[in-house]
């Protein structure tokens, strides 16, 4: 909770909670949104598992305003299979479709592997589309968690698809907005390294960014302002920094994302 409102602090305009589930712990989400108030959107990054139509009330009523949920492929098995738990896809649509029903923002994450194709992501945005969801997040893996020390980067056919937006959203005007971190990051740079985001983890260390995890330093013990100053002085350990213009004395809203 300290953590959060010296984020808010230091003119924090979002933050996004991840896990771990952050659901195993509604209460706590809860508290925080209600203790940051409308100055700070409080979101969630969520599997969907936990996120029924009484607790997206609750979270509703707290003041979160949006949440993220994890969907990586359109077929259910498939999904399913990607997760190594049977239901979860299930519980994402669910989920998707609760969320919206409180006004809650709703975005779908997918993570997309090498085996996707064009028509993968359509059949995916029109899901979207239709269990309420008005973004889609599209990532590119990153060689950590269980892909850790392998090769996973997308091939050069694989990246022209995703880094099109007129092959990812067939032009749809009814599609839900689709966010391509990899388009900003290969033309603008990265965004990320505490120059408009970055992220914190479950052990309290400052990282570029959710992805790109090199930590700093921890947050905690006041350490914060630190952590920040050697995320901008270092930028982003895979990709150059935006190329935008920013006058520091003026300071800027920043987005963080913690678990």
């Amino acid at each position: 909770m300290s953590i959060s409102k010296e984020l808010c602090g230091l003119g924090i305009a979002h933050l996004e909670l991840t896990g771990g589930e952050p659901m195993m712990r509604l209460e706590a989400v809860e508290a925080i949104s209600r203790a940051l108030g409308p100055s700070v959107d409080v979101c969630l990054l969520t599997s969907g598992v936990g996120l029924t139509a009484q607790a997206a009330a609750r979270l509703r009523s707290a003041g979160v305003v949006g949440v993220a949920i994890n969907l990586d492929h359109w077929d259910t098995s498939r999904h399913d299979a990607y997760w190594g738990r049977a239901g979860v896809f299930r519980a994402a649509v669910e989920a998707a479709r609760a969320s919206s029903s409180v006004d809650l923002v709703v975005a779908l994450s997918l993570t997309a592997t090498r085996e996707i194709e064009v028509d993968d992501l359509h059949r995916y945005l029109r899901l979207a589309r239709d269990v309420g969801a008005g973004f889609a997040r599209i990532l590119e893996p990153r060689s950590a968690g269980r892909w850790a020390g392998q090769d996973v980067t997308p091939r050069p056919a694989e990246l022209d698809m995703l880094l099109n937006p007129r092959t990812v959203n067939g032009e749809r005007s009814d599609l839900p907005i689709v966010e391509l971190p990899a388009l900003t990051q290969r033309t603008v740079g990265c965004l990320g390294a505490g120059d408009r985001y970055f992220f914190v983890d479950a052990e309290g260390f400052a990282h570029a960014c959710p992805f790109c995890r090199d930590r700093v330093g921890s947050v905690l013990d006041g350490e914060l302002a630190t952590c920040l100053t050697r995320l901008r002085q270092r930028g982003c350990h895979v990709f150059p920094a935006a190329r935008c213009a920013h006058d520091p004395a003026k300071g800027r809203r920043r987005v963080a994302s913690a678990s």
